[in-house]
């Protein structure tokens, strides 16, 4: 059984009508990002009580709490980003949720990243045992600017950070960007994958389209955690246009949600 989420901020409605975009398409989960369009770490404490309540009435739970945390020059202050992760940790208790996304720091273009490995690195485990403090799993995502930009990064902080609560969103369309096919980097990262944002594109990731009609591989990725016995939870990602940039529409989602399902349904998954 995988539990299917979604990232509702991309359609540009209220709240209450993001939910009910989700609630449309069969989606019970939402990945918390932004609340209408406030960053949800930026939130007041009034719009994060009315955001509780419009869950509770439109019976959707929250998958994660979807920072930016780690998202940012590798020279930025740690303790902005620590903050920002205790920040992100007092969120997940508040709405219900043991899971907090996170990323590996931005790493300057004319950079060895090899240079900034024990950084990032010894980053990562801080925050793996912060959160273990709390009973929180982290989620790190392969952002194509990022340390974690390639499989062998990625696994190389999996395999250091060597923590039960680290565990890996796997975005196919991050690896198109960077020239990896999505089938081999799901090879090497497989055994810590728990997330999977569900987008496509076309030209080497520079252009989202629907679930299944692109490049990234969806229905092979789909198949082979089928086939492996993957219980964790698909995000679903529909943002259109180039790049992904322009806001997806209720008519989107109900497209990209048919489109996911007929993968879901080929490979033999039930979804809650």
């Amino acid at each position: 059984m995988w539990t299917l989420t979604g990232f509702a901020d991309e359609v540009p409605l209220s709240f209450k009508g993001q939910l009910r975009v989700l609630t449309r398409v069969g989606i019970q989960h939402v990945d918390l990002r932004h609340l209408g369009r406030t960053p949800v770490l930026e939130a007041k404490p009034r719009h994060l009580n009315a955001a509780q309540r419009t869950l509770d009435e439109a019976g959707i739970a929250v998958a994660s709490i979807a920072t930016t945390v780690g998202k940012v020059p590798v020279t930025e202050s740690f303790t902005r980003q620590l903050n920002g992760l205790k920040q992100a940790i007092e969120l997940a208790h508040r709405f219900g949720t043991p899971r907090v996304r996170i990323f590996s720091n931005v790493l300057p273009r004319k950079d060895d990243p090899a240079q900034h490995r024990r950084t990032v690195l010894g980053r990562m485990d801080r925050f793996a045992d912060l959160a273990a403090d709390e009973g929180i799993t982290l989620l790190l995502e392969n952002e194509a600017t990022t340390f974690a930009s390639l499989p062998t990064r990625t696994a190389d902080i999996a395999r250091s950070v060597d923590a039960d609560n680290l565990r890996l969103i796997f975005d196919p369309v991050g690896f198109l960007r960077v020239g990896v096919r999505p089938t081999e980097a799901l090879s090497v990262l497989r055994p810590w994958v728990s997330y999977l944002h569900v987008k496509d594109a076309r030209k080497a990731g520079k252009v989202v389209v629907m679930p299944g009609t692109g490049e990234a591989q969806l229905p092979e990725i789909v198949r082979t955690l089928a086939t492996d016995g993957f219980t964790g939870t698909a995000a679903l990602e529909p943002a259109v246009g180039l790049g992904g940039r322009r806001p997806a529409s209720p008519g989107d989602w109900q497209k990209a949600s048919r489109a996911f399902g007929t993968l879901l349904t080929a490979a033999g998954v039930q979804v809650e």
